[in-house]
């Protein structure tokens, strides 16, 4: 009983963790905003021309698809 009780426990935060996680990445996907910033975060090391950002957009959209 005790076993089970844990399991369930385990299986709840799980689904918690993957809702939180669906979350996040759809907000990152809806706000452009939010989305540049992550790409400028990401590809900042290699993007020094802030210029150049939204036309590497697509390209890195495909690259990840």
């Amino acid at each position: 009983m005790r076993l089970s009780h844990r399991s369930l426990l385990t299986a709840l935060l799980l689904t918690i963790f993957l809702i939180v996680l669906l979350g996040i990445g759809s907000l990152y996907s809806l706000q452009y905003g939010s989305l540049m910033l992550y790409t400028s975060f990401c590809y900042g090391t290699q993007i020094n021309d802030r210029k150049s950002l939204p036309m590497m957009m697509p390209s890195i959209q495909s690259e990840r698809t």
